[in-house]
Order: C-alpha cells, then sequence, then structure tokens
C-alpha cells in the first residue's frame, strides 16, 4: 500500500467514525416521519470530502430503509367478491379496513387491506401476507400516524410493508416513555399483567406488578374493555364482577396499584361502567332502579364523587376531551358537554362509540370517525 493509499484510507476511516447520525426514533418519534435530510459538514480537503458525501448518502439511506418492512404488501383492486371483516381508524384522515375472500372472516383465509390516507376519498388495497400469524381473523390496531399492528406484524409506513413484531416479552416495573398498553390485550385471572408496547419498534413487555383484585377477581379495564395509559400516567380498571363495585387504580404509569370501593354501590351489580379522558375527570354509572341510573363524576382521580344527573338507563359511557361525556343508548349515542348534567343527540351517529389507541373515535353503526368525539365524519369504504 502507498502512502497515498495509506491517507485515504485512514480519511474515510475518520468519517465514518464522525458521521454517526443519531438514533432515528429520537429524530422523529411522534410523527414517525423518518424522512428529514441529515446534513453533516466537515472541515476536510480533496479526497476526505468525497468520503463524507459517499458516508453520509450510505448513512441516510440505512435510515429512510427502516420505513421499509422486510414483507412487502401486494397492491391490487379490491375483488368484487369479498365481505367486510373490520373498519380500524387511527384518524378522520387515515383508516384500515379488512376484507376477507370468504363469506365469514376466519384464521387462515385469503384476505385484504385497504387503507385511506385522505378521510375516505382514495383508497389502496394490498392482499393480506401470507405469512401473517393470527389467533383469528386478521385485525388492524393502530399505534400512531403510518404505524399499525396487524396481528405478528408492525408496518411504519399505513400497510404498505411490514415487519414481525420482535420476539420475546421481557418484564418492566412501569410503561416506559412513549410507550402505551397494547389495545385488545387481557388481563389474565392468574397474573394480572398488562401488555405494553412501543409504537416505535413494535418491542412489547409485560408489566411486573399485578393488578389483580384481591381474590382472583377477574377485571376489565376501561375504556370500552381495554387498556388505556391517560395523559397523567395512570390507568384505571373495575371488576367485571359488577356487584362487588370495586375498581384498581395505578397512578403511576402501572408501577403500583390500590383499590377504590365505587360510588353507588348496593351489591346488585350497581356499577356498569367507569370511564375517565385524562385520569383526573372521571364518571360511573351506578343504578338507581330498574329503568334509571345515577351519573357520577370525579374531578380528582376518583378520590371523591359527585352525583350529576339521574336518566333512563345507558349502556355505556366515554368520556371525551375538554370533559364531555358520550352515553350509549338504545336510540343513539349522545353528548354531554356540562359533566353528564344534560345530554344532546349525536346527528348522524350511530352504534357503539369507541376510543382508539391513537385517540379517534369510532362509531360502528353509522361507521363515523372522529378526532375530537365531538364531530364526525362518515366514512365510505370501498364495499
Amino acid at each position: 500500500m502507498t502512502v497515498d493509499q495509506e491517507h485515504l484510507t485512514q480519511a474515510r476511516r475518520d468519517v465514518m467514525a464522525q458521521a454517526q447520525l443519531p438514533a432515528w426514533e429520537r429524530i422523529d418519534q411522534k410523527a414517525r416521519n423518518r424522512r428529514r435530510r441529515t446534513r453533516t459538514s466537515f472541515a476536510a480537503a480533496g479526497v476526505a470530502l468525497v468520503a463524507v458525501s459517499a458516508v453520509g448518502a450510505v448513512d441516510v439511506k440505512a435510515h429512510l430503509d427502516r420505513d421499509r418492512g422486510a414483507i412487502a404488501s401486494v397492491a391490487q383492486a379490491l375483488p368484487a367478491q369479498t365481505n367486510r371483516c373490520g373498519v380500524y381508524p387511527s384518524s378522520e384522515k387515515e383508516i384500515y379496513v379488512i376484507y376477507s375472500g370468504e363469506r365469514s372472516c376466519f384464521a387462515g383465509a385469503v384476505s385484504y387491506l385497504t387503507r385511506t390516507v385522505d378521510g375516505g376519498r382514495t383508497w389502496q388495497t394490498w392482499q393480506v401476507p401470507a405469512n401473517v400469524n393470527c389467533d383469528g381473523a386478521p385485525l388492524v390496531t393502530p399505534l400512531a400516524s403510518g404505524t399499525a399492528v396487524m396481528c405478528d406484524l408492525i408496518t411504519h409506513d399505513s400497510g404498505e410493508t411490514w415487519d414481525t413484531l420482535p420476539a420475546g416479552r421481557p418484564v418492566v416495573e412501569a410503561v416506559p416513555a412513549g410507550w402505551i398498553v397494547l389495545p385488545g390485550t387481557s388481563i389474565t385471572r392468574s397474573t394480572g399483567q398488562l401488555t405494553v408496547i412501543d409504537p416505535v419498534t413494535g418491542r412489547r413487555a409485560l408489566l411486573a406488578h399485578s393488578l389483580a383484585l384481591p381474590g382472583g377477581e377477574e377485571l376489565v379495564v376501561t375504556v370500552n374493555g381495554w387498556p388505556r395509559l391517560n395523559s397523567d400516567g395512570s390507568i384505571w380498571a373495575m371488576s367485571s364482577q359488577l356487584a362487588l363495585g370495586r375498581g384498581r387504580i395505578s397512578l403511576d404509569r402501572g408501577r403500583t396499584w390500590h383499590t377504590v370501593t365505587l360510588p353507588g354501590h348496593r351489591g346488585n351489580g350497581t356499577n356498569s361502567e367507569l370511564t375517565t379522558y385524562d385520569g383526573r375527570v372521571g364518571y360511573i354509572v351506578a343504578d338507581d332502579s330498574e329503568q334509571y341510573v345515577q351519573i357520577l363524576r370525579t374531578t380528582d382521580g376518583g378520590r371523591s364523587w359527585q352525583p350529576m344527573a339521574r336518566q333512563e338507563r345507558s349502556d355505556e359511557l366515554l368520556a371525551t376531551a375538554a370533559g364531555g361525556l358520550i352515553a350509549m343508548k338504545a336510540t343513539g349515542p349522545e353528548l354531554s358537554t356540562d359533566g353528564g348534567r344534560t345530554f344532546r343527540k349525536l346527528t348522524g351517529v350511530a352504534g357503539v362509540i369507541v376510543r382508539t389507541a391513537t385517540g379517534a373515535y369510532f362509531a360502528d353503526g353509522s361507521v363515523s370517525v372522529s378526532d375530537d368525539g365531538v364531530h364526525y365524519q362518515r366514512i365510505q369504504p370501498p364495499r
């Protein structure tokens, strides 16, 4: 090797050592937009500058490739003979729909994923990868803009490509920063543990500390039957044995849990719904008679409760932003903006409303989506 070659080799090594980009998750974890250009400048001359350009281009391309999963979806038109299995909104703009190529939705059937990012004006369709591993029919769980889980796969480009979720579920003391409680996970009677997930990497873990009630009572976790980490770091749960009138609340991201006695308990299935939006303001339905219920409200995280209204029975409650409250009634969903004192019908909205992991509100009867729980946009899937 000549002296000039030795200098060139050393220059390249020096450039590579300096040209390391920061962890991509830290650059843009919230928006999942990993397509920023990173500019790196070095005071080097001649061939060193060429080496900087080359190394920089390689590093940027490696980061951009992380957007692309190893499993590519096959784009195609949605076949005419399909059956719609489920609608899964991430927001008013970004919505996923699963179709089955069979008359019913079941594991192993040829399935199709359609996705819109403009509120339903245009749709793109792919065949669900054949190697997806599902316990039942495929379903989609949006975690962030562009990011969703489908069975054992995760996408960061709204369904165009997928990666297999990392194997293993280590135990963590509390929900890590930036992670969420995985929607749809059950709380086992034996351990009372929750599964949490990192929306960026798809890594999953189990909470170390059980939220099980003494005596082995089974728990359901609000809102709408699946776990939620509230903005204040709390998680609320209640016993599925409604006559017991007890719940469990964590104020520290699942690190510790304490038992609460829910108000209005009369020992006969009194408490039918417990809901909160932010962990501070919450509501509960308490039986008043066979026909009427009392709605009670807390503004201090469940420490104290105040009766708000007596009304005809509603099946479920769902808290929204700014203290709003949705009641699911036989005649359709109704909204309260005064803490549950009065309600008005949500015009054009039908069925049961649920809140997704991304904060969107979805009414299954009318196939309507809302970003704030108040104003709904009806979606027109391809069929």
